[in-house]
Formats: C-alpha cells, structure tokens, sequence
C-alpha cells in the first residue's frame, strides 16, 4: 500500500527472459497497467584508484551479466551475481573488495562516487529491455496490447486448442511463456 505503480524489467533483447517477474505476475494479484520498452546501456566501473590490470571479478545483476557475456569473456572477468545492478556499485564502494568492478548504468557511478572505466560493455548496441508498470487497480485507459495468463489440462492437445483461437481471430501473439506454478503443474 506504499505505492501506487511498481516498475519491473520483463525480458530484454540479449538477456531473455526475467523469470521471477513472470512467477510475480502469476502468482499476485497485480495488474499490467502500461509497458516500456527503452534502451539500456551498461557501464564498467571501480573504485577510484583502482589498477584496471588488476581488475579480475564484476558484480552485477545476473540479466546484466548475460547482456555482456562477450565483453566480460574477450576481457577475461569473472561475472559475479549481485541482486541489482545499482547494488552491486553500492557494495563496491562499501565493502571495497579487492581486484573487483561491477557493470551498471552511468548514474550509479555518479550516486555512489564510482570511475567508469568503460561504457556502452552491453554485446550489442540494440540492447533493449521491456518494463512492465503494475498496480493493484486496473486500469481503465484504452490499450493496444494485452497480457493473459491461463492453465489448461496436461493433456496432448490443450495448449493448440487454446492457440488455435488467437490464430482464427487474427491475434498475434508475441510471446508465449510456461511457468511452473506446482510441481507437474504449468501456467
């Protein structure tokens, strides 16, 4: 009851999927009231002082990490999962542990009086993420898109009947995800 609006990444064009937003939507009772699609770009980072030769393990939230695999491979790093990415800068400047980075936006650097040792380390330069905008209200404003989420019976078949529907009203589904709510059990 603090807030009106939570703001949540759901998938991103190098990262895929975010898997414990997909089980939030399941299993709350919130509402997709808006989307955002933007782009996003990573940033090297370390303490002030830091040898970058010296530099060996970076923290980051695991998407991130995945969105510059390539980087961190070419420069032989070691990706250390962190819960969030602007956490991880907050770690770096309090624990200062040695021989570390971390990969975050540019204002993490600003907030926590980090020195970007390079920008734009994402794999690609198209490097996009969605973000869902949830509320406890529905929201009654005219949309073009639409989220569902549903069961069927674990049976040869189901999921095709349901799909066939979408397919003779001319829907276009852009994505399609199964999620286990129980064990053997999928939404």
């Amino acid at each position: 009851g603090m807030f009106d609006y939570g703001v949540v990444p759901v998938e991103n064009t190098l990262g895929g999927i975010v898997g414990p937003v997909n089980e939030l939507l399941i299993n709350t009772g919130l509402y997709i009231v808006g989307a955002v699609d933007m782009p996003i770009h990573h940033s090297l980072m370390m303490l002030p002082g830091t040898d970058h030769r010296e530099i060996r393990e970076v923290y980051s939230h695991s998407q991130a990490l995945s969105q510059c695999r390539r980087f961190l491979s070419r420069n032989n790093l070691t990706p250390v999962p962190y819960y969030d990415t602007a956490g991880a800068a907050r770690m770096l400047t309090e624990k200062k542990p040695r021989a570390a980075a971390c990969i975050a936006g540019k204002l993490a650097a600003e907030l926590y009086s980090l020195e970007v040792l390079k920008e734009n380390v994402e794999d690609s330069d198209i490097n996009r993420t969605r973000f869902l905008i949830l509320s406890k209200e529905k929201s009654m404003a005219d949309g073009n898109r639409c989220s569902i989420t549903f069961s069927t019976e674990h049976k040869s078949g189901t999921l095709f009947n349901v799909l066939e529907i979408f397919a003779s009203k001319g829907i276009n589904l852009t994505r399609i995800e199964s999620i286990p709510t129980e064990p053997g059990q999928y939404s």
